[in-house]
């Protein structure tokens, strides 16, 4: 990927330095096209003033009224003739004609010419008053004029001395070749100073791209690596829970609009904590880098996941439940094997797409019950979801299947939905609290139905929020007394919403006293000890250490070193001790890392909001 974005980089250089060339060039041209026409357009104005202003001047000077009558001969054109080589005619001027206003050619410096008439649209504006020129190639035969020349025909009007009346007009033959070359030489001038001007300016430009260019490209291979980073399980290598989030809602995406299949295996080792407390945590983690091996291995077209702790995923795009239930049972069969003197197995959960479920949500919930059910069961086996949910409907299931807080998932995924729109941060964070509760009750040594309350229980533990206003639950500060007595209310009132819902009869209490403390200190029922549920223990734990290592609104996040502190400085009053130091135990395992911040606000403000 890293290669391909480095292709596309040096492509976009390589149009950007041809594209940005052709426009120096382009511009380079333009402006010598236009510096040229002004210079010419100047060089023309000068030649029609000389001729109105000097040459015309001079020649009404020499001629009369009588003059205008008729053409010149004999002596009369003899000296006017001399007159006009003397005074009239230079280097530039090539030849003159007179005319009368009815155009009649009275002087031409070719006498077979005078008596002729010219009717030119130039002279009808002479005679109007307007002096004017335009570009010509004249068929004359005196003088020098060269007639592959071009020159500068110039008609101006002619006022005799003493008069005010036009009387006639005055046509001069311009040699306009010598200005044509200054022209040429100029612009040659203007376009190499303009193009050596504007080639530095692209050398520079180039260069600033080019180096922009590197800069992006060496950000976006750190932002790569910093993704895949974020992505990726430390110890196995795997992608991680996050990774799998987004991974399953794409692909299951792509799967609802293409109606094509798409499969997961969830799959936990079993007896894994008997493997890490008999043979130690090393042992532990060699058998959850060769459990990540075997699915590197065996996963082909699909993602291998690190769920959890010991929880691993397979995600299968374009894989049905017949060939997810086969490759489930393969990595069966190559998990076990032996590290010292435990035997290693691991059960499974098969779910599909559009077989048994038809969202994300209820994919992962049938993978997941499916391989509870397999651990029920006597685990190393393969739960099938969609054969589980069918015996669901005929009333034929074991008691984990047709435990009634499983039955809720509707119910759950609603409620968790709402907590999302209330609070968008609310998703992350169940998520988070949920991986801990399961990995904190095995650490307990929870049962199997126990465990999986605790986890329904972590995904909307936060829904008395609901009716907490959003002035209060947002404040990006301490609440005050009033406030802060409003917001404990909202375990009372998941309790109003939970009542409402007979499924979830079982999870409801471990909700509602998730916020007692264990010296009695809490609320809302100031239960102690053992009267609190262990399962609103464990959540009080585990919400409190995710909270206080996350940023909140009104506060940064505290480092995971001052969270364990905090933890522990509060075990015996707030926390259940025997559930601080199982969760210690489960943070030093998976060697959790968190950002370091301060927080000056007290633990209470810090667990409960």
């Amino acid at each position: 990927m890293i290669d391909g974005i480095k292709r596309f980089r040096l492509t976009m250089l390589g149009q950007f330095i041809v594209a940005s060339f052709v426009v120096v060039v382009v511009i380079a041209l333009g402006l010598t096209w236009l510096t040229g026409n002004v210079i010419e357009d100047q060089a023309l104005t000068g030649l029609e003033a000389e001729a109105h202003d000097t040459l015309a001047v001079r020649v009404e000077q020499q001629l009369t009224p009588e003059d205008f009558e008729q053409p010149m001969v004999g002596e009369r054109y003899d000296e006017f003739h001399r007159f006009v080589n003397e005074s009239v005619r230079s280097a530039r001027t090539a030849a003159i004609k007179v005319m009368n206003p009815e155009g009649l050619v009275i002087f031409d410096d070719d006498p077979d010419k005078v008596g002729g008439i010219s009717s030119s649209a130039g002279f009808q504006m002479a005679m109007a008053g307007e002096t004017n020129s335009h570009l010509s190639h004249p068929e004359v035969s005196t003088g020098d004029i060269d007639q592959t020349d071009q020159f500068l025909e110039v008609y101006t009007p002619l006022v005799p001395a003493g008069s005010s009346e036009i009387a006639g007009a005055l046509e001069i033959y311009q040699d306009y070749g010598a200005v044509a070359g200054q022209i040429s030489e100029t612009r040659s001038s203007i376009l190499k100073g303009l193009v050596g001007g504007l080639a530095l300016l692209w050398i520079a430009l180039v260069g600033i791209v080019a180096n922009g260019a590197h800069t992006i490209t060496r950000q976006r291979d750190s932002l790569i690596t910093t993704r895949a980073l974020a992505d990726t399980d430390g110890l196995t290598g795997l992608h991680n829970h996050r990774a799998f989030q987004e991974k399953i809602r794409e692909e299951t995406s792509r799967a609802l609009e293409s109606g094509r299949p798409v499969a997961l295996i969830m799959m936990d080792i079993d007896n894994f904590k008997g493997i890490n407390d008999s043979q130690g945590h090393q042992a532990g983690d060699m058998a959850l880098r060769q459990m990540a091996g075997v699915l590197s291995s065996l996963a082909g077209d699909g993602t291998a996941f690190r769920y959890g702790g010991d929880e691993f995923a397979l995600l299968l795009p374009g894989t049905d439940r017949a060939g997810a239930l086969e490759l489930a049972d393969r990595v069966r069969r190559a998990v076990m094997g032996r590290t010292g003197d435990e035997q290693i197995s691991v059960s499974l959960g098969v779910a599909s797409l559009p077989d048994g479920a038809a969202t994300v949500e209820a994919l992962v919930y049938g993978a997941d019950v499916a391989m509870y059910w397999a651990k029920s069961e006597g685990k190393n086996r393969v739960g099938d979801w969609s054969r589980l949910s069918q015996g669901r409907a005929e009333g034929e299931l074991p008691w984990f299947a047709a435990d009634p807080a499983l039955h809720a998932s509707e119910v759950v995924s609603a409620l968790g939905a709402a907590l999302l729109a209330k609070d968008p941060s609310t998703g992350a964070h169940t998520e988070r609290c949920s991986r801990h509760v399961v990995s904190l009750a095995q650490e307990l040594g929870l049962g199997e139905k126990e465990t999986s309350l605790v986890r329904v229980a972590s995904l909307i533990h936060d829904v008395g929020k609901l009716a907490v206003p959003d002035q209060i639950l947002f404040k990006p500060g301490p609440l005050n007394e009033a406030e802060w007595a409003q917001m404990k209310q909202h375990p009372t009132a998941a309790l109003r919403i939970l009542a409402q819902v007979r499924s979830l009869a079982d999870v409801t209490p471990s909700i509602v006293h998730h916020h007692e403390h264990f010296d009695g200190s809490g609320y809302p029922d100031g239960l102690a000890g053992d009267e609190i549920p262990v399962a609103s223990r464990i959540l009080l734990v585990t919400d409190a250490f995710d909270r206080m290592t996350h940023d909140r609104p009104y506060r940064k996040a505290m480092s995971v070193e001052a969270a364990v502190e905090e933890l522990t400085s509060n075990k015996g009053s707030q926390f259940d001790p025997e559930v601080v130091d199982a969760f210690l135990s489960v943070l030093s395992r998976d060697a959790a890392h968190t950002p370091r911040h301060d927080s000056s606000l007290g633990a209470d403000q810090l667990i409960l909001r």
